[in-house]
């Protein structure tokens, strides 16, 4: 009975301790899961916002093209607006990736490396937003140039902003090549 009982306690104890192992393992899948979803969630509404950014700025150089130079300017000043918002959801959603991050235990590589990714991602996005933020600040001073006469002043502003946009235009080629990257590494994980 003595060697019963205490075969029955090395069970036990082992029986708890590996439980308590799996109850800290699905608590760090469900914080992994709660940060991951936060991040998604920002960075898809910082996709939108982007978009909504771009979607202005094309609107902005409609108005430019047609001589609305007043309008160009507004569909510039809510182009930035909405930019300032994609980038505050892209640094979010980083925040949260990095607490995902930091849940996953070792053997996690390929999530790791989703995360990465995403955070790779969503730092692009923001330097892409902000060419585009300052492309659109050096186009509305022209606009104001123009409407003000200053016409010199203004062809140097819209030469910056189109700097501006070939640097935005760089950064495309490496943000695709990421989400390319992204989108094969989500492929393989599903």
């Amino acid at each position: 009975i003595a060697g019963c009982l205490s075969t029955y306690c090395l069970y036990k104890q082992k029986a708890t301790s590996d439980t308590s192992e799996l109850n800290k393992k699905i608590g760090q899948l469900e914080n992994f899961y709660d940060y991951y979803g936060k991040g998604l969630k920002e960075y898809f509404f910082g996709v939108h916002n982007s978009n909504d950014g771009d979607y202005n700025y094309n609107l902005a150089s409609w108005a430019y093209e047609n001589g609305y130079l007043t309008e160009a300017r507004d569909f510039c000043k809510s182009a930035r607006e909405t930019w300032t918002a994609s980038n505050e959801n892209y640094h979010k959603a980083i925040s949260y990736f990095r607490k995902a991050n930091e849940t996953l235990w070792d053997d996690k590589e390929d999530k790791r490396k989703l995360l990465s990714l995403y955070i790779q991602v969503s730092d692009m996005a923001i330097d892409i937003n902000n060419a585009m933020y300052e492309a659109c600040e050096y186009f509305e001073s022209a606009c104001t140039y123009y409407l003000n006469g200053d016409y010199e002043i203004g062809d140097s502003s819209l030469e910056k902003a189109n700097n501006k946009i070939e640097l935005h235009d760089s950064y495309i080629k490496d943000y695709n090549s990421l989400l390319k990257e992204l989108e094969v590494l989500e492929e393989n994980i599903s």
